[in-house]
């Protein structure tokens, strides 16, 4: 097991912290109490804000709360021991903690995303309306079950249905239908023939049309990367053993806790700010760095023939493009031997390129190394370089350049 440094388990502590105690304070200016909120359906409570934000805690502590196992799991030295299954149980156990890790993660990117949205409706209207559409297509849901598997219809279950019909209709008089986030469709409910709650992915695209830094660097640069792989919720073959390590699952506790402490800042927005003193460290997280992702993700990196690195590879770039999102990718034509032989040119996104320059600008910088070691020479010389060879010498340069770093033990530093 690797050493958990000590900043990142002094960032773990405090997040538990948070996720137990300030979630205990929030829960404390709430009209819903535990006894009330076991008792009563969820719209019937007098604020169905206040019950969405009850629950949305429960996912915080559930978080929390493992997160203490996670941080005693990953600060023991354990003992691997001589055994011919021991470095599979290893991998196994790693991969189970894992497992669990990103099904938190999951869960909290979803309920980010839903207080993210109820941020642009935050009234009690739009949160009701809500749980209405919630109830009534669990129950048509139920319905479809049984006509599929047993052939029958409840009549209870379609009363009850109409009765949500007839409530959520009679919201519609001092509601705008069109900013229903939460359906796959959002119209006024006689239009709706068979009504849906929308997806992850929907709701990350509205998200996205916002173009706030903070909260689209909260989710991620991309629908997976938000929200992850299905692989490690629902079984699969592929368990993507070759490239799973320690450190993957060290970064998504990590990611439970960005998650964690800024839910309950939203959730404290959403309730106009009822955080105190004891709370102003949370209230005071600055943006700074989700701005300066986003900054990224936006803005133009490179124009054509430009040279670029991609990894340990070096290329050129032949066009620039840009998402109707604002995010920026490149089409680049392979310097140096491809990673496929019969793929020369492909796709990259903004963050996954790192520009070196034109060749105005490289000549330039060969021209000032020559001048550091005290030689100097006719920048003409240099512009006259045949470009195949131009090219073809900086492959190599760039090559042993990264082998070099590659090799370089920064532990010594």
């Amino acid at each position: 097991m690797a050493r958990v440094n000590t900043e990142r388990l002094n960032f773990w502590d405090w997040t538990i912290t948070k996720g137990c105690a300030t979630s205990h304070r929030i829960r404390s200016k709430l009209s819903i109490n535990e006894s009330n909120f076991k008792s009563k359906v969820a719209y019937g409570h007098d604020s169905c804000r206040d019950y969405f934000i009850y629950r949305a805690l429960d996912e915080v502590q559930k978080s929390a709360t493992r997160l203490i196992q996670w941080k005693e799991f990953f600060s023991s030295k354990g003992a691997l021991q001589e055994h011919e299954a021991a470095e599979q149980m290893f991998r196994m156990t790693l991969q189970g903690v894992y497992d669990e890790i990103t099904l938190r993660v999951r869960k909290l990117t979803e309920l980010i995303a839903e207080v993210i949205l109820f941020s642009y409706t935050n009234e009690e209207i739009y949160y009701k309306d809500y749980l209405y559409f919630s109830e009534m297509i669990a129950y048509l849901n139920d319905q479809s079950d049984r006509e599929e598997f047993y052939a029958y219809r409840s009549n209870n279950a379609d009363d009850y249905i109409g009765e949500l019909r007839l409530m959520i209709k009679g919201l519609e008089k001092d509601m705008d239908p069109l900013k229903r986030w939460y359906l796959k469709k959002a119209f006024p409910i006689d239009k709706i023939a068979e009504p849906r709650l929308s997806g992850f992915r929907d709701k990350y695209r509205i998200i996205l049309s916002y173009k706030k830094s903070d909260e689209i660097t909260l989710l991620g640069k991309s629908y997976r990367h938000a929200y992850g792989e299905s692989t490690y919720v629902h079984f699969s073959h592929d368990e993507h053993s070759c490239v799973f390590n320690e450190n993957a699952c060290l970064l998504e506790v990590d990611k439970v806790c960005i998650l964690i402490v800024n839910i309950l800042k939203k959730l404290n927005d959403l309730l106009g700010g009822v955080l105190e003193v004891e709370d102003l460290d949370l209230r005071n997280l600055s943006d700074e760095v989700g701005q300066k992702a986003y900054f990224e993700w936006t803005t133009s990196k490179a124009k054509p023939g430009d040279y670029v690195a991609i990894g340990q590879d070096l290329g050129v770039v032949l066009e620039e493009n840009r998402s109707k999102y604002g995010f920026f990718s490149y089409k680049i034509k392979y310097l140096s031997e491809p990673p496929l032989p019969h793929i020369v040119e492909d796709y990259f996104a903004v963050f996954e390129i790192f520009r070196l320059g034109n060749r105005i600008e490289l000549n330039k910088m060969i021209r000032e190394c020559f001048k550091k070691v005290g030689t100097d020479i006719e920048i003409s010389k240099i512009e006259s370089l045949d470009k195949t060879f131009f090219e073809k010498t900086l492959v190599e340069c760039f090559k042993k350049t990264y082998e070099a770093f590659r090799k370089f033990d920064v532990s010594n530093i």
